[in-house]
């Protein structure tokens, strides 16, 4: 175990999403919510920590550093849409 991540977070190699799945900015944040269940910080994800996500392109390296891109929306709507992909950031 590597000491940045102490005692109370062990470390996750690479979190699995279904490459299949977009989502818009509340539904990342409940999907983190429902896999990470809360931040470093004790508190509950915000979409403006999706936003910072999306917008340097990856999740953090304790949540597995999975790259997000943006994806053309499938219903043409005028809301953006992402995919989060099981590869790394480098």
């Amino acid at each position: 175990m590597n000491w940045f991540y102490g005692t109370f977070y062990k470390r996750i190699e690479m979190e699995k999403f279904n490459e299949n799945d977009i989502y818009t900015m509340s539904s990342l944040r409940d999907e983190l919510n429902k896999k990470f269940s809360k931040k470093k910080t004790g508190q509950s994800f915000t979409v403006t920590d999706v936003e910072a996500y999306v917008s340097r392109g990856y999740l953090p390296k304790y949540m597995g550093y999975n790259i997000i891109e943006e994806v053309l929306n499938p219903i043409k709507s005028n809301y953006k849409v992402y995919k989060v992909l099981n590869e790394k950031y480098q």
